[in-house]
């Protein structure tokens, strides 16, 4: 019972999810994430980056989400995002 409520959710959370072995005992997870559910997942890495971000005006860990959202590199955010979301499932 508790399988089939995991996989209705990794259902609406994801489209195309793909689940293979890869070589050497690893495991490959292929899915499309919608911009929706990856937004929470972005905020989150956002708020855990900007708990070690400084800058010129703020102390460490007070730079406001706007800022630091600008000073990250948005492909670092959006694959540890990514990440994050992966490993929900």
């Amino acid at each position: 019972m508790a399988d089939s409520q995991t996989d209705e959710t990794v259902q609406k959370l994801y489209t195309n999810l793909k689940i293979g072995k890869a070589d050497k005992g690893d495991v490959e997870i292929e899915a499309e994430i919608p911009l929706t559910v990856l937004d929470s997942f972005v905020a989150d890495v956002i708020a855990r980056a900007s708990k070690d971000l400084a800058l010129p005006g703020f102390r460490k860990g007070q730079v406001p989400e706007e800022l630091a959202r600008k000073h990250l590199d948005e492909m670092h955010v959006l694959e540890d995002a990514a990440d994050l979301a992966l490993r929900e499932i």
